[in-house]
């Protein structure tokens, strides 16, 4: 093998290496939507807790 050969396959294994690194972040990143849901159950469990604090009180 050659120089050019070995550089052409270091070059495209890098390039491998980059894509599956960049695919494994966006899909271990939550998604807008499943952030928003998150946000939203948050905001419904504080409402019954005050909901709670309140007929207890």
């Amino acid at each position: 093998m050659s120089e050019t050969e070995i550089g052409i396959g270091v070059v495209a294994a890098a390039i491998i290496i980059g894509v599956s690194i960049i695919v494994s972040i966006i899909r271990t990143r939550p998604s807008a939507s499943v952030r928003e849901a998150n946000k939203e159950a948050e905001m419904r469990i504080e409402q019954r807790k005050k909901l709670l604090k309140k007929e207890e009180g």
